[in-house]
Protein backbone atom coordinates (compact mmCIF):
# COMPACT_ATOMS: atom_id res chain seq x y z
CA UNK A 1 0.00 0.00 0.00
CA UNK A 2 1.19 3.34 -0.58
CA UNK A 3 1.59 6.17 1.69
CA UNK A 4 -0.09 9.68 1.09
CA UNK A 5 1.48 12.92 3.01
CA UNK A 6 -2.05 14.57 4.14
CA UNK A 7 -0.28 17.77 2.29
CA UNK A 8 -0.76 16.34 -0.97
CA UNK A 9 -4.74 16.01 -0.22
CA UNK A 10 -5.30 19.26 -0.59
CA UNK A 11 -6.83 20.54 -3.57
CA UNK A 12 -7.41 16.73 -5.19
CA UNK A 13 -10.78 15.24 -6.14
CA UNK A 14 -13.29 14.63 -2.93
CA UNK A 15 -16.47 13.54 -3.00
CA UNK A 16 -18.78 12.89 0.31
CA UNK A 17 -19.04 12.00 2.54
CA UNK A 18 -15.19 12.88 3.20
CA UNK A 19 -13.96 10.08 0.73
CA UNK A 20 -10.35 11.93 -0.24
CA UNK A 21 -8.61 10.12 -4.05
CA UNK A 22 -5.33 10.19 -5.06
CA UNK A 23 -5.63 10.88 -8.45
CA UNK A 24 -8.32 11.08 -11.14
CA UNK A 25 -7.95 7.51 -12.26
CA UNK A 26 -8.50 6.18 -9.12
CA UNK A 27 -11.64 8.24 -8.48
CA UNK A 28 -13.60 6.82 -11.39
CA UNK A 29 -12.41 3.07 -10.47
CA UNK A 30 -13.95 3.29 -6.84
CA UNK A 31 -16.84 5.42 -8.19
CA UNK A 32 -17.53 2.41 -10.69
CA UNK A 33 -18.17 0.41 -7.50
CA UNK A 34 -19.94 2.78 -5.75
CA UNK A 35 -22.64 3.87 -8.49
CA UNK A 36 -26.24 2.83 -8.51
CA UNK A 37 -25.32 1.27 -12.55
CA UNK A 38 -27.85 -0.91 -13.99
CA UNK A 39 -25.55 -4.54 -14.86
CA UNK A 40 -27.70 -5.97 -17.06
CA UNK A 41 -26.27 -6.56 -20.56
CA UNK A 42 -27.89 -4.62 -23.30
CA UNK A 43 -29.79 -2.10 -21.21
CA UNK A 44 -29.35 0.92 -22.97
CA UNK A 45 -28.78 2.59 -19.28
CA UNK A 46 -26.14 0.58 -18.81
CA UNK A 47 -23.48 3.20 -18.11
CA UNK A 48 -26.25 5.41 -16.60
CA UNK A 49 -25.70 6.36 -12.54
CA UNK A 50 -28.42 6.75 -10.51
CA UNK A 51 -28.43 8.83 -8.23
CA UNK A 52 -30.02 7.14 -5.53
CA UNK A 53 -30.35 3.03 -4.72
CA UNK A 54 -34.25 3.31 -4.91
CA UNK A 55 -33.83 5.04 -8.56
CA UNK A 56 -31.67 1.49 -9.76
CA UNK A 57 -34.57 -0.56 -8.24
CA UNK A 58 -37.17 1.43 -9.31
CA UNK A 59 -35.12 1.34 -13.25
CA UNK A 60 -34.69 -2.89 -12.67
CA UNK A 61 -38.20 -2.98 -12.06
CA UNK A 62 -39.87 -1.52 -14.41
CA UNK A 63 -37.41 -1.98 -17.36
CA UNK A 64 -36.59 -5.05 -16.90
CA UNK A 65 -38.67 -6.95 -14.15
CA UNK A 66 -35.80 -8.17 -11.78
CA UNK A 67 -34.93 -6.76 -8.23
CA UNK A 68 -32.47 -6.85 -6.05
CA UNK A 69 -32.65 -9.01 -2.52
CA UNK A 70 -32.85 -6.58 0.30
CA UNK A 71 -31.35 -8.83 2.83
CA UNK A 72 -28.16 -9.37 0.67
CA UNK A 73 -28.13 -5.58 0.22
CA UNK A 74 -28.12 -5.15 3.88
CA UNK A 75 -25.80 -8.02 5.13
CA UNK A 76 -23.97 -9.75 2.06
CA UNK A 77 -20.61 -8.12 1.60
CA UNK A 78 -20.31 -6.92 -1.59
CA UNK A 79 -20.60 -4.03 -3.61
CA UNK A 80 -23.64 -2.98 -5.63
CA UNK A 81 -22.57 -3.97 -8.32
CA UNK A 82 -21.56 -7.30 -7.52
CA UNK A 83 -25.26 -7.85 -6.34
CA UNK A 84 -27.13 -10.48 -8.26
CA UNK A 85 -30.79 -9.20 -9.58
CA UNK A 86 -33.88 -11.64 -9.34
CA UNK A 87 -37.15 -12.01 -11.39
CA UNK A 88 -39.81 -11.88 -9.05
CA UNK A 89 -40.78 -15.88 -9.84
CA UNK A 90 -37.23 -16.24 -8.31
CA UNK A 91 -36.79 -14.22 -5.65
CA UNK A 92 -38.60 -16.78 -3.11
CA UNK A 93 -35.91 -19.35 -4.56
CA UNK A 94 -33.10 -17.57 -3.87
CA UNK A 95 -34.51 -16.58 0.03
CA UNK A 96 -35.08 -20.40 0.34
CA UNK A 97 -32.28 -22.47 -1.58
CA UNK A 98 -30.10 -19.60 -2.11
CA UNK A 99 -27.69 -19.92 -4.73
CA UNK A 100 -24.35 -21.28 -6.21
CA UNK A 101 -20.95 -20.03 -7.23
CA UNK A 102 -21.26 -19.62 -10.91
CA UNK A 103 -20.15 -17.10 -14.03
CA UNK A 104 -22.21 -14.17 -14.95
CA UNK A 105 -21.21 -12.12 -17.37
CA UNK A 106 -17.83 -12.60 -17.31
CA UNK A 107 -17.68 -11.64 -13.47
CA UNK A 108 -17.37 -14.84 -10.99
CA UNK A 109 -20.22 -14.70 -8.79
CA UNK A 110 -19.73 -16.17 -4.83
CA UNK A 111 -22.18 -18.78 -3.17
CA UNK A 112 -24.53 -16.70 -1.66
CA UNK A 113 -26.78 -18.98 1.83
CA UNK A 114 -30.60 -19.59 1.94
CA UNK A 115 -32.13 -16.89 3.80
CA UNK A 116 -33.49 -18.44 7.30
CA UNK A 117 -36.84 -16.71 8.60
CA UNK A 118 -37.48 -15.55 11.97
CA UNK A 119 -40.93 -17.09 12.43
CA UNK A 120 -41.74 -14.74 15.28
CA UNK A 121 -40.98 -11.43 13.43
CA UNK A 122 -41.70 -12.87 9.89
CA UNK A 123 -38.47 -11.40 8.76
CA UNK A 124 -35.60 -13.19 7.07
CA UNK A 125 -31.59 -12.78 7.82
CA UNK A 126 -28.77 -13.18 5.76
CA UNK A 127 -27.72 -16.61 7.27
CA UNK A 128 -28.03 -18.47 10.11
CA UNK A 129 -25.28 -17.07 12.26
CA UNK A 130 -27.16 -13.76 12.37
CA UNK A 131 -30.63 -15.10 12.51
CA UNK A 132 -29.49 -16.54 15.66
CA UNK A 133 -27.57 -13.04 16.46
CA UNK A 134 -31.42 -11.53 16.42
CA UNK A 135 -32.85 -14.27 18.55
CA UNK A 136 -30.47 -13.81 21.54
CA UNK A 137 -31.22 -9.65 20.75
CA UNK A 138 -35.06 -9.60 20.33
CA UNK A 139 -36.00 -12.92 22.09
CA UNK A 140 -35.29 -15.20 25.20
CA UNK A 141 -34.22 -18.49 25.14
CA UNK A 142 -34.98 -21.40 27.54
CA UNK A 143 -31.83 -22.00 29.42
CA UNK A 144 -33.18 -24.90 31.42
CA UNK A 145 -34.21 -26.70 28.53
CA UNK A 146 -30.21 -25.97 27.24
CA UNK A 147 -29.28 -27.41 30.20
CA UNK A 148 -31.16 -30.35 29.82
CA UNK A 149 -29.50 -30.73 26.04
CA UNK A 150 -32.45 -29.33 24.31
CA UNK A 151 -30.40 -26.25 22.46
CA UNK A 152 -31.61 -23.45 21.39
CA UNK A 153 -35.39 -23.19 21.97
CA UNK A 154 -36.42 -19.64 21.76
CA UNK A 155 -40.02 -17.97 23.02
CA UNK A 156 -41.29 -14.45 21.89
CA UNK A 157 -41.05 -12.96 24.59
CA UNK A 158 -41.12 -13.38 28.25
CA UNK A 159 -44.41 -13.72 28.83
CA UNK A 160 -44.15 -17.00 27.01
CA UNK A 161 -41.23 -18.21 28.06
CA UNK A 162 -42.91 -17.51 31.92
CA UNK A 163 -45.70 -19.70 30.60
CA UNK A 164 -43.33 -22.36 29.23
CA UNK A 165 -41.60 -22.75 32.48
CA UNK A 166 -45.02 -23.39 34.38
CA UNK A 167 -45.84 -26.18 31.86
CA UNK A 168 -42.76 -27.70 31.81
CA UNK A 169 -40.45 -26.54 34.59
CA UNK A 170 -40.37 -25.85 38.97
CA UNK A 171 -41.49 -22.68 38.90
CA UNK A 172 -41.12 -20.49 42.56
CA UNK A 173 -44.69 -19.16 42.84
CA UNK A 174 -43.35 -16.83 45.64
CA UNK A 175 -44.80 -13.36 45.71
CA UNK A 176 -40.72 -11.83 45.77
CA UNK A 177 -39.55 -14.07 43.00
CA UNK A 178 -42.43 -12.02 40.57
CA UNK A 179 -40.45 -10.04 38.01
CA UNK A 180 -42.46 -7.54 36.05
CA UNK A 181 -45.73 -9.60 36.86
CA UNK A 182 -44.10 -12.72 35.50
CA UNK A 183 -42.59 -16.10 37.03
CA UNK A 184 -38.58 -16.19 36.13
CA UNK A 185 -37.67 -18.34 39.04
CA UNK A 186 -37.34 -21.55 37.60
CA UNK A 187 -35.80 -25.00 38.33
CA UNK A 188 -34.65 -28.19 36.62
CA UNK A 189 -35.59 -30.12 39.42
CA UNK A 190 -38.42 -29.92 41.99
CA UNK A 191 -35.59 -30.63 44.84
CA UNK A 192 -33.76 -27.57 43.49
CA UNK A 193 -36.72 -25.47 43.66
CA UNK A 194 -37.65 -26.97 47.11
CA UNK A 195 -34.05 -25.82 48.67
CA UNK A 196 -34.78 -22.38 47.09
CA UNK A 197 -37.83 -21.97 48.71
CA UNK A 198 -36.50 -22.96 52.03
CA UNK A 199 -33.07 -20.97 52.12
CA UNK A 200 -34.37 -17.85 50.02
CA UNK A 201 -37.90 -17.37 51.29
CA UNK A 202 -37.66 -19.09 54.99
CA UNK A 203 -40.46 -21.01 54.09
CA UNK A 204 -41.44 -24.59 54.47
CA UNK A 205 -42.38 -26.23 50.79
CA UNK A 206 -44.76 -28.65 52.54
CA UNK A 207 -47.60 -28.28 54.29
CA UNK A 208 -49.13 -29.91 57.45
CA UNK A 209 -49.96 -32.69 56.04
CA UNK A 210 -46.80 -33.35 54.27
CA UNK A 211 -47.99 -32.36 50.78
CA UNK A 212 -45.74 -30.71 48.80
CA UNK A 213 -47.42 -27.15 47.67
CA UNK A 214 -46.74 -28.03 43.79
CA UNK A 215 -48.85 -31.07 44.14
CA UNK A 216 -51.52 -28.94 45.59
CA UNK A 217 -51.57 -26.81 42.87
CA UNK A 218 -49.38 -24.12 44.33
CA UNK A 219 -47.82 -23.98 40.50
CA UNK A 220 -50.68 -24.86 38.51
CA UNK A 221 -49.33 -27.48 36.46
CA UNK A 222 -49.20 -30.74 36.47
CA UNK A 223 -46.12 -31.75 37.95
CA UNK A 224 -45.64 -35.10 35.43
CA UNK A 225 -45.49 -32.60 32.35
CA UNK A 226 -42.38 -30.95 33.32
CA UNK A 227 -38.87 -31.89 31.95
CA UNK A 228 -40.45 -33.73 28.90
CA UNK A 229 -40.70 -30.90 26.34
CA UNK A 230 -41.17 -27.48 25.47
CA UNK A 231 -45.39 -26.87 24.53
CA UNK A 232 -47.17 -26.23 21.31
CA UNK A 233 -45.32 -25.51 17.97
CA UNK A 234 -42.72 -28.02 17.96
CA UNK A 235 -40.34 -26.08 16.34
CA UNK A 236 -40.06 -25.50 12.86
CA UNK A 237 -36.28 -26.90 11.39
CA UNK A 238 -37.85 -25.78 7.56
CA UNK A 239 -35.65 -22.71 7.13
CA UNK A 240 -32.68 -23.42 9.70
CA UNK A 241 -31.97 -26.82 11.84
CA UNK A 242 -30.38 -25.27 15.06
CA UNK A 243 -32.91 -22.73 16.25
CA UNK A 244 -36.36 -23.53 17.44
CA UNK A 245 -39.07 -21.46 17.24
CA UNK A 246 -41.58 -22.67 20.54
CA UNK A 247 -44.76 -21.55 21.85
CA UNK A 248 -46.38 -22.60 24.87
CA UNK A 249 -49.71 -23.99 24.97
CA UNK A 250 -52.48 -22.37 26.14
CA UNK A 251 -51.20 -18.76 25.51
CA UNK A 252 -53.71 -16.07 26.35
Amino acid sequence: TASVDPNDLIGLNHERPWIYFADDIIRRAVLSLLGYRCQIERCKQKDTAFQTLRQLEDHLWFSHWRQLCSVCLHDRPAFICEQRVYASTDIDRHHREGDSAKLMEQRAMPTVPAHPRCQFCKQRFFNEDVLLAHMYRRHVVCQLCDSLGQKSEFYLNLKCLSRHYQERHYVCAHKDCEHGGYRQTAFAEERALIEHYEKVHKQSFKDEKGRTKLSMGFIEEDSSRRGKGSGRGSGSTTDVDHVQFRWPSNLE
